[in-house]
């Protein structure tokens, strides 16, 4: 119940705060006790026969509880210089609803639905009626009130509603948009990726055709030029013997040491002065008759001056060989010389690098599993990566470290690569040799007649020897392939273990896309030409296949 209602059933006059403009009792406990008690002796339901008397009663009580509160909390205020204002006179309500959104009834979870209850039942102009009315026209409005405040709640909540729709709606068309740009954008990379794979594979094979043609080109010039060069010396040969213009040591000078240019211009020169002797001898038959003799016997035809003239020609070029001989040895004597010292030079710092490392503790168990882990852990292309290395392994083993520097750390590093990559070798040539071992060709048979065995004295029986293994030189002739031997008769391939390594190192080096691939592989194999690479090759790539088949034979053949 609100104060200023429990003050009316009361009949206690209130007055505003001047500071609040709340209202105030006025007047003591005593003056309320006194009215309270004249109004329940008034309306008490036993002494009265109103039939709203329950109903009065009961308001009062209400009514003198409130009050109560009020002196209770100490909310007391004498106004003594106030003017007493009756709560009759303030009935009009207009300030009451001013406070009853702060001081409401005075008690927490108030039902204004529940203040009907204190109607006398006569509905009339009593204290008791104006209070109920009071009452219910402020439950109307707050329930109109709190209808309003519903509705506008299911506005908003309806407003926000769609705007979360709408945003959704946005979000979802965004995420859509960025899924097809994130689509499209790939596609177009993978388009791109494509046009630029096919245009490097254009490059690739316009270059492979370029380098093919261009190692055709040279191919054929250099049988060319060696065509021309044995044409011109066959032809300086015939010119200088036939002519005993010089010696064969001298003819071998000259086309040694000569460019085919200098041999062709030499030989031009000689057959001119052969032409022009012979055109002269012929029209001049007395000075044939008069020819010089050589101890009482004519010289032959053109032997006089133009003999002496091509002698002078041979003898200059024999100089000029000479000289480009003597120039070519002293050019191999510096490029020795520069190689001496640039052995010598290395020689040297491996001498000081062993000295040093001598020096140098030997590296631990714990350095090596550091670097270990170092190298997998800085990978190939960060700056200052050996540094680094090192760095960490004296760092992380702590006292134990011996101050690593980077040199060392990439020293061992190449140790271990090449004792690995040895390792990795030796154990690529033993499974090669035991394929071939496993396609070995059997022994075939002998067509010699077999003389009869002379008869033997009956021995124990032997243990059967073991096989022993095959060697490279007889696998290899046993996979060998037919040759060009003289009769018919089948030549064996013979590789030894040289070879077949250097075999090896030339496929890894040279790619099939390489040009003139299998001609610089043969000049690295020592004793072999292209085609007995070529069949090796093809032989181990054989033996290869039939292995792989063998064994997908015997894994097959448990299913079956």
């Amino acid at each position: 119940m609100r104060l200023d209602d429990a003050c009316d059933i009361i009949g206690v006059a209130t007055v505003r705060h001047p500071a609040t403009r709340q209202p105030c009792i006025q007047g003591t406990r005593e003056e309320a006790q006194k009215l309270y008690r004249k109004l329940a002796l008034l309306h008490h339901p036993d002494r009265s026969s109103d039939p709203g008397a329950t109903a009065k009663f009961q308001s009062v009580g209400e009514a003198w509880e409130r009050v109560q509160q009020y002196y209770d909390q100490g909310f007391g205020f004498e106004a003594t210089n106030a003017e007493p204002v009756s709560s009759y006179q303030q009935r009009g309500g207009s300030w009451r609803d001013q406070f009853a959104s702060w001081w409401g009834s005075g008690q927490a979870g108030y039902d204004f639905a529940s203040e009907g209850a204190a109607q006398c039942g006569a509905d009339c102009d009593c204290t008791f009626c104006r209070v109920a009315k009071r009452r219910t026209e402020r439950a109307k409005k707050h329930e109109h009130e709190e209808a309003e405040k519903k509705q506008r709640a299911d506005e908003a909540w309806a407003a926000a509603t769609e705007r979360h729709r709408e945003r959704a709606a946005e979000a979802k068309a965004h995420a859509r948009a960025q899924a097809e740009a994130k689509v499209a954008a790939k596609e177009a990379a993978r388009l791109a990726a494509e046009a630029e794979a096919a245009a490097e594979a254009a490059r690739r094979e316009e270059e492979l055709r370029r380098e093919r043609a261009e190692a055709a080109a040279r191919r054929r010039e250099r049988e060319a030029a060696a065509k021309r060069l044995k044409r011109q010396r066959q032809r300086l040969r015939a010119l200088c013997i036939y002519a005993k213009l010089g010696s064969e040591d001298d003819v071998e000078k000259i086309g040694a040491w000569l460019s085919v240019e200098r041999m062709t211009s030499l030989c031009d020169e000689l057959e001119a002065a052969a032409g022009a002797t012979a055109t002269a001898d012929a029209g001049n038959a007395a000075a044939t008759a008069a020819a010089p003799t050589v101890g009482g016997s004519p010289l032959p035809p053109g032997l006089g001056d133009s003999h002496k003239r091509r002698v002078a020609l041979v003898r200059a070029a024999v100089a000029a060989a000479a000289e480009a001989a003597a120039a070519a040895e002293a050019t191999a004597a510096e490029e020795q010389a520069r190689r001496n010292e640039e052995l010598a030079g290395r020689a040297a710092a491996a001498a000081r690098a062993a000295e040093e490392a001598a020096a140098r503790p030997a590296w631990t168990e714990q350095e090596r599993e550091l670097l270990a882990k170092a190298i997998k852990k800085i990978p190939g292309g960060v700056p200052n990566r050996w540094q680094l290395i090192a760095e960490q392994i004296n760092h992380l083993c702590g006292e134990a470290s011996h101050g690593r520097t980077a040199d060392e750390v990439l020293a061992l590093t190449k140790a271990l690569r090449r004792e690995l990559e040895g390792k990795q070798r030796a154990g690529t040539e033993e499974a090669m040799r035991k394929e071939l071992a496993q396609t070995r060709e059997p022994p075939r048979p002998s067509t010699a007649p077999a003389a009869p065995a002379a008869p033997a004295a009956p021995a124990a029986p032997a243990a059967p020897a073991a096989p022993a293994a095959p060697s490279i030189a007889t696998t290899a002739a046993t996979t060998g392939v037919a040759g060009g031997g003289a009769g018919g008769e089948d030549v064996p391939d013979v590789w030894s273990a040289e070879q077949q390594r250097a075999l090896e190192r030339a496929l890894k080096a040279h790619g099939a896309s390489a040009a003139d691939r299998w001609d610089r592989i043969a000049e690295e194999v020592p004793g072999k030409t292209r085609a007995e690479c070529t069949r090796r090759y093809k032989q181990i790539v054989a033996a290869l296949k039939a292995k792989k088949a063998a064994a997908a034979a015997a894994a097959a053949a448990p299913a079956s």
